[in-house]
């Protein structure tokens, strides 16, 4: 468990890249729904909290004998705050959706290394998310007018960045049910050819640039550098070993590129071998 939520900070674990990758290949009008939701469900805070007063009163009752009376449940509200403030965070839940996936699709994340081998990983929604809330909370909550200063600025900050934190959580367990089956597949096989191209240690110089995968056909599209027969022998030889590609066809960074809509998110950083 804890592990797991080491990779699901760090962005690195193999669930979290998968949904990642998903997202990219999501249509904008569904990441932005998405996004919308997963806003939504964070201003249920206050339900969440009652539910583990609750459960902490039933374990104390349980194990210890012990009585702790959690009160009655809160009134459902289906817009807590407003539905102004609501509308409002709606809005930015459905931006922050879309400059997530851009993010991917581009693969443009801000990367910090913490110590030899491990390293903190998001998309642009995280400084642009933080942003956000702390205008949403200065403009909406008149508390922080009462605090001296400092002590606002770095209350909001801290705040606001695990208010991001807790969307993008919620959003990741979101995805599972917003990803199509072909959108999963092809998430699963580009990620899956991605790490077999990075472990191959042939000494054939090659260089794998972008990978997609075609649900219909079965075909891994490779874009880079081949310069002999052998590279492309054993790029291919690679990527046939994943389960789920038939058929594989190389195309050379020479040749033009793909339009736009043809391209495919990408996994940052080449594999050059």
């Amino acid at each position: 468990m804890l592990e797991s939520a080491i990779e699901s900070l760090a962005r690195s674990g193999r669930l979290v890249r998968l949904r990642e990758l998903g997202l990219g290949y999501m249509p904008s009008y569904r990441a932005a729904l998405s996004g919308a939701i997963a806003a939504l469900l964070f201003t249920y805070g206050k339900y969440y909290w009652y539910a583990i007063n609750a459960l902490f009163a039933f374990g104390l009752r349980w194990i210890g004998n012990r009585t702790l009376d959690a009160g009655p449940p809160p009134p459902f509200e289906l817009f807590v705050y407003g539905e102004l403030v609501t509308a409002f965070v709606l809005v930015a839940g459905a931006a922050l959706a879309l400059i997530r996936r851009w993010s991917i699709r581009k693969g443009r994340f801000l990367v910090i290394q913490v110590g030899p081998i491990a390293q903190l990983r998001a998309g642009w929604h995280v400084p642009v998310g933080v942003a956000v809330t702390a205008v949403l909370t200065l403009t909406f909550n008149q508390s922080f007018a009462s605090m001296p200063t400092s002590l606002s600025y770095l209350m909001m900050s801290i705040g606001s960045l695990i208010a991001i934190v807790i969307w993008e959580s919620i959003h990741d367990a979101l995805l599972t049910f917003f990803l199509s089956p072909r959108e999963k597949e092809k998430a699963v096989v580009e990620f899956d050819l991605k790490e077999a191209f990075a472990q191959d240690e042939t000494a054939v110089r090659w260089q794998v640039n972008k990978v997609r995968f075609d649900s219909r056909s079965k075909c891994a599209v490779l874009i880079g550098e081949f310069p002999s027969r052998e590279a492309e022998k054993r790029v291919t030889q690679v990527a046939m070993r994943v389960k789920g590609v038939e058929t594989v066809e190389l195309i050379g960074e020479e040749e033009p590129p793909l339009p736009p809509a043809e391209q495919a998110p990408l996994l940052s950083g080449a594999v050059r071998k």
